[in-house]
């Protein structure tokens, strides 16, 4: 505070003073104590000048970075390491920066409100961002400077639960070219260089490329052997299988496994791998953090036709009966358990298993007066399903193959078996017809994994999306297919994929274009702090020492710290309610109140007994 003072009063001190004070001394010769005040001054002014020149050096220009995810913006650096300025490159950062404090500040406080805003806009979400960081050749000079800005960047936005993968681009190198492309399409330098690299190395149009993720321009600038660091904060989709599969004790060599889902997707918003799969004697259910590589959910389930056979031996029936419900419960439950529901002509049986040690749970048995067919004349199920693994070219004893589905359906009237079963590569479903064992309808789909990567291949982006729709469509249809939707931090893509012949039958991408929160702004804020408080900037003197946009459990919020003579604030604003979420009030120590002059006592409140020094208060807003 001193110091800005004495700063702004050295600003003021003209030529002409000085040389004021020059001529008087030398027109008459100064006592001894005079002439030490005059040595003093002249020592407090030079001190005072270097005090001035460190200032301004400290706050020259040293260069910039820049940041990319989606929007593109840059930061100008003092040779202090502070940030000086920000800087929108595209409509994107003006609308989601358009709250943000411009002014001088740390490179954590630029980047976390950075990161804040993004996050309400949605372009940062679930730690899955791309986040490109470049410098400009005029850091280069200052080495020191520059290893010191990344280990902040570093260090700041991994502590973000935003960025999933930060790339440094080490070596810009500024051109014309690159200098065009970042203009034409309004990003960074860094990014254009990207770009115009990706062209070079594809021999794609240069607009073409401009509409390429991240992730897609980084793989050709890692190709094109130009210096990055990558730093991941997810484990790969293959870690993620490994160490579900180590916890299963399975051995993919020793084992046939087929994956049945595999995805990122959230746990209460936290992200996490899902993964289902199966061997020849179980199913498995996974969760496992992608951060951390930890087990959220692990679950061991026999199959669905092992259920199936510990209810039927467990009634007494043949395999002639007819299943109407096969239910897999296991969602959030102590006891997983599978609801079996089965009838033949005479009798209904209701079966709970228990999904991990395949004992009964409960059952129930009731007659019933119906006209089912007599199921005398009916091959059996082991027959039905020779059937459909003979047409399907499969052999039990070479080959592992897992049932999912196997029943006795009425089918309109006309009953039949329906079977569903997988392979390692392949996925089946057939209709059997019950006395005759003719073949009325047979499917041989591609698995669901591979469609999904059919999928992801064509969108160019990795596993790091979120799958909310995948759906095999095949009931009574002439061409069954896979239905995906997914999405990024910033496009939404749904695609169709042909389940026999795995083409693309269709498919839409769409921009996600988050319209950025409406703010109150600075000013309403600090009048709603101010009003809360009982101060009147027109009849008190109030030091405002912060005021920032930032955020408060994930919640855009504007931070208020300022003082009068007699107590310290402390506020946060809800930046788009205006709701106050929280404020400290801490009286100054009580000489300090009695040094003030009464005109300015008389214009706050006195202190009640309750609110004495450093007391606090605290509202939920």
């Amino acid at each position: 505070m001193k110091t800005e003072v004495l700063l702004r009063s050295i600003g003021k001190i003209s030529d002409e003073l000085i040389a004021d004070a020059e001529s008087e001394a030398n027109t008459k010769r100064k006592p001894g104590w005079a002439k030490l005040g005059t040595m003093a001054a002249c020592l407090a002014l030079v001190l005072c000048t270097g005090i001035a020149t460190h200032a301004i050096r400290s706050n020259a220009t040293a260069g910039t970075f820049t940041m990319d995810v989606n929007p593109s913006v840059e930061y100008t650096i003092a040779k202090s390491g502070a940030v000086k300025s920000i800087r929108s490159l595209n409509s994107d950062a003006d609308a989601a920066l358009s709250g943000i404090v411009p002014g001088r500040q740390s490179v954590e406080a630029a980047l976390t409100r950075t990161v804040a805003a993004y996050e309400a806009c949605g372009y940062m979400k679930n730690g899955e961002a791309t986040v490109l960081i470049s410098f400009d050749s005029r850091l280069d000079a200052n080495a020191e400077l520059k290893a010191s800005l990344s280990a902040e960047i570093q260090q700041t936005l991994e502590q973000t639960d935003a960025v999933g993968t930060l790339i440094f681009h080490s070596e810009l190198t500024e051109n014309a070219e690159a200098a065009k492309i970042a203009e034409e399409f309004h990003v960074s330098l860094g990014r254009a260089d990207c770009i115009l690299t990706a062209a070079n190395k594809t021999g794609l149009p240069t607009d073409e490329v401009a509409r390429m993720s991240l992730d897609e321009l980084l793989k050709f600038q890692e190709a094109s052997g130009i210096a990055s660091v990558s730093v991941s904060k997810f484990i790969s989709l293959e870690d993620a299988k490994k160490i579900a599969m180590k916890d299963a004790k399975l051995d993919e060599l020793a084992q046939k496994i087929v994956f049945t889902r595999e995805e990122l997707n959230r746990n209460q918003g936290k992200p996490c791998y899902l993964l289902e799969f199966y061997t020849g004697t179980n199913q498995y259910f996974y969760q496992i953090d992608a951060k951390s590589g930890s087990i959220i959910y692990a679950g061991k389930f026999i199959t669905l036709s092992e259920a199936k056979k510990i209810a039927l031996d467990d009634a007494g029936c043949k395999d002639k009966v007819g299943f109407t419900e096969e239910t897999l419960v296991s969602g959030g439950i102590k006891t997983p358990y599978y609801r079996l529901v089965f009838a033949d002509a005479k009798t209904q049986w209701t079966y709970r298993i228990d999904a991990v040690l395949g004992i009964v749970l409960e059952k129930k048995q009731k007659e019933t007066a119906t006209t089912e067919i007599d199921t005398a004349d009916f091959i059996s199920l082991e027959e039905a399903k020779k059937i459909a693994l003979k047409d399907a070219g499969l052999d039990e004893a070479t080959q592992k193959i897992v049932f999912t589905r196997e029943e006795l359906n009425r089918n309109s009237g006309k009953p039949c078996y329906i079977l569903e079963f997988y392979t390692a590569k392949k996925q089946y479903s057939y209709k059997v017809d019950a006395k005759n064992g003719s073949i009325m309808e047979a499917y041989h789909f591609i698995l669901l994994a591979d469609a999904k990567k059919i999928a992801l291949d064509d969108a160019g982006v990795s596993e790091k999306v979120t799958f909310t729709e995948e759906t095999l469509v095949a009931g009574g249809i002439k061409s069954p297919y896979y239905s995906f939707a997914f999405e990024s931090d910033t496009a939404r893509w749904t695609y169709k994929i042909d389940a026999v012949l795995g083409s693309i039958m269709d498919k839409t991408y769409d921009k996600i274009v988050s319209p950025a929160p409406e703010f109150i702004g600075l000013e309403k804020a600090k009048q709603i702090a101010l009003k809360d408080a009982g101060l009147d900037e027109t009849a008190q003197k109030i030091v405002f020492t912060r005021e920032e946009l930032s955020r408060n459990s994930g919640k855009p919020c504007y931070i208020l710290e300022f003082y009068t003579d007699k107590c310290e604030y402390a506020y946060k604003v809800d930046a788009v309610s205006g709701d106050i979420i929280e404020k400290n009030i801490e009286w100054l120590l009580q000489q300090e109140v009695e040094a003030v002059p009464a005109e300015r006592q008389e214009s706050e409140p006195v202190p009640t007994e309750r609110q004495k020094p450093n007391s606090k208060q605290r509202t939920d807003g």
